[in-house]
């Protein structure tokens, strides 16, 4: 049985309720639990047209396709072009997107099972790539792209719920990795270039969007946060 959002919504603010009549949690910890519990919804009920159309494994240490994925493989499809980086790729959902519309990419992790499962993700979708283990751009120095996609870890991770932390969580403010990325990208960047990156109101994306000149070209909203995908240069 598929439940609508606006029931998961109602059931999910009442567990909140009743888990604060025995807890204290500050904003940013109930916003924790409640993005886990927004990503139990099935996944018939979450997917986008684009990648329901893939044949993806998945497994429990790599990130899987959800929301935001389905907000930035569709920003991909449209602007993704010439030499792509996929940059934290988890299943390899966003580069397998590029390489399908005919993009030469490159899969990117710092996890060797997340490479392994977007090898195979990759040959199940009839596309090649190269594929690098790599904290950010440690491993790809002189590599120039045309365009970067990365889907970051952003939920502040002030709380130790390690098993809800260790794909989702962003550091301090959700900010760790997006900040060490925004202070390196420029060095891996062709002359004509693009650069997605989702972002989310828990980490304060309209700070970035001003001060990287962005356009927002994908955005889907939870009744406590916003995610969006950054387009700039």
């Amino acid at each position: 049985m598929s439940l609508s959002r606006k029931t998961f919504k109602e059931m999910a603010l009442s567990a909140g309720t009743s888990c604060a009549k025995h807890f204290v949690f500050s904003e940013t910890q109930l916003s924790v639990y409640l993005y886990a519990a927004c990503q139990s919804i099935p996944r018939f009920d979450r997917m986008g047209y684009i990648i329901d159309s893939l044949r993806l494994s998945e497994d429990k240490e790599v990130y899987p396709p959800l929301d935001d994925s389905v907000i930035l493989a569709k920003a991909v499809e449209v602007h993704a072009f010439g030499s792509v980086l996929d940059m934290g790729t988890g299943t390899g959902v966003q580069g397998i997107v590029a390489a399908l519309k005919g993009c030469d990419v490159t899969f990117a992790d710092i996890s060797a099972k997340a490479l392994e499962i977007a090898e195979k993700n990759a040959k199940a979708n009839g596309v090649n790539g190269k594929f690098v283990k790599t904290n950010l751009f440690s491993k790809l120095k002189g590599r120039k792209f045309n365009t970067i996609i990365f889907n970051p870890p952003y939920l502040p991770s002030e709380l130790g719920a390690e098993e809800i932390l260790a794909l989702h969580g962003g550091g301090k403010q959700g900010r760790e990795v997006i900040d060490r990325f925004l202070s390196q990208y420029r060095n891996f960047i062709a002359k004509d270039h693009t650069v997605l990156l989702v972002e989310s109101s828990l980490n304060n994306y309209p700070a970035d969007a001003k001060r990287l000149k962005a356009q927002i070209v994908g955005k889907t909203h939870y009744f406590f946060e916003d995610i969006v995908v950054l387009k700039f240069l």
